[in-house]
């Protein structure tokens, strides 16, 4: 997905599934409407921690940001987005772990809360 110039709002409706890649996704400037996809959620990094799960892959140009979706709380992932050229965890100030997975709890909630504060996130209640 691409989605051009300026601001882009990327959006999965319920019932979707599947891996998508956007490649010129901005933080802070484009935005993931999972607002239809999540079911549940109340939009508290909290619970969005039990939806979201992130992993960095890559370095440079080569970097690549995995968000695995699960549109119930803490079920199976059904969607990934990759966000391609982006570091979520560098651009928020999280260090990655083993393998580049950001780890629940507090490291994926200030992905999270960055992602909400800076409208790069939409879900149901914010």
């Amino acid at each position: 997905l691409t989605g051009g110039a300026g601001a882009d709002t990327f959006q999965w409706l319920k019932g979707n599934s599947g891996h998508d890649l956007i490649t010129d996704f901005t933080p802070g400037t484009d935005k993931l409407d999972l607002s239809q996809l999540l079911q549940g959620e109340n939009g508290t990094t909290a619970s969005l921690d039990d939806y979201l799960h992130f992993t960095v892959t890559g370095s440079g140009p080569s970097t690549v940001t995995s968000i695995d979706v699960s549109a119930m709380a803490g079920a199976a992932p059904n969607q990934t987005i990759d966000l391609a050229g982006v570091n979520l965890a560098s651009h928020y100030g999280v260090t990655p772990g083993a393998g580049g997975v950001i780890a629940g709890g507090h490291d994926t909630a200030t992905i999270i809360n960055g992602m909400l504060n800076d409208h790069s996130l939409k879900v149901d209640t914010v």
